[in-house]
């Protein structure tokens, strides 16, 4: 969500992109489950969809279709997201219609819509912007676009997460707080934050950083020895961009 300079890309090998964001009807049908805390309702995108979330979805329909499915990479993302087109938007330069074509903060009443319910792209493909954030299978690096190859880039090895799951070392048990590095691309942001999958009630506070790392406001966590598993999710949509990285631990005495 933090854009970057444009650079030229090559892409050699055809792909299939499903037309809509995939529902809760999909999801739960494949996984069993439908994590989503936006509007509840079968034919509304899934969302509160992890890394590994995203992940086990494909694999699970590969296993059922018989066909390769796999996470779109950013540049076939882009290239399927624009449509050929070279404007600032895929419908053109004027900004007043974004709501013809999209679910935003300004007509989205702070929840998920379903799929398909606006215009598509000149190649079919809907809600390109808006309701909710669709996932890449590229990893984030602020470096990765004066090094990436031209042809089929895949994305960097290695790179700054913003998946909403990770991992804190804590060198004993008890209470720690806890502080991050974060971009928010467009709004102040708050996520829900836990140790645990129980909701905690813990709220990580994120400045309007205008695409600049900055740190979040404090919260104090009870953390076990040795390797805990972070979870943070957002209460209410719309789910604005935003990255995180270099968790910060303090012991509180």
């Amino acid at each position: 969500c933090v854009e970057l300079p444009k650079h030229d890309v090559t892409l050699t090998r055809g792909f299939y992109l499903g037309k809509y964001e995939v529902t809760q009807t999909q999801y739960e049908a494949i996984t069993g489950s439908n994590p989503s805390r936006s509007t509840k309702a079968p034919d509304c995108p899934v969302d509160n969809v992890s890394e590994a979330d995203a992940l086990t979805f494909c694999g699970k329909l590969a296993e059922k279709t018989g066909l390769d499915v796999r996470l779109p990479t950013e540049a076939e993302w882009e290239y399927a997201s624009r449509a050929g087109r070279d404007t600032r938007w895929f419908f053109g330069n004027d900004p007043s219609q974004i709501g013809e074509y999209a679910w935003f903060k300004d007509n989205a009443g702070a929840k998920s819509h379903p799929v398909g319910q606006k215009k598509p792209n000149p190649w079919g493909l809907y809600d390109i912007y808006g309701n909710v954030c669709e996932r890449i299978s590229d990893k984030y690096s602020r470096s990765y676009y004066s090094i990436s190859p031209r042809v089929d880039p895949t994305g960097p090895s290695q790179g700054t997460n913003s998946r909403f799951e990770y991992k804190v070392v804590a060198p004993r048990s008890g209470q720690y707080s806890l502080t991050a590095r974060v971009v928010t691309a467009n709004y102040h942001q708050r996520l829900n934050v836990s140790a645990a999958d129980a909701d905690s009630g813990l709220v990580l506070e994120m400045p309007f950083t205008l695409g600049q790392w900055q740190e979040s406001q404090p919260v104090t966590l009870t953390l076990d020895e040795g390797e805990n598993t972070l979870r943070f999710w957002r209460n209410k949509p719309p789910q604005y961009g935003l990255a995180i990285k270099d968790f910060t631990l303090t012991p509180v005495k």
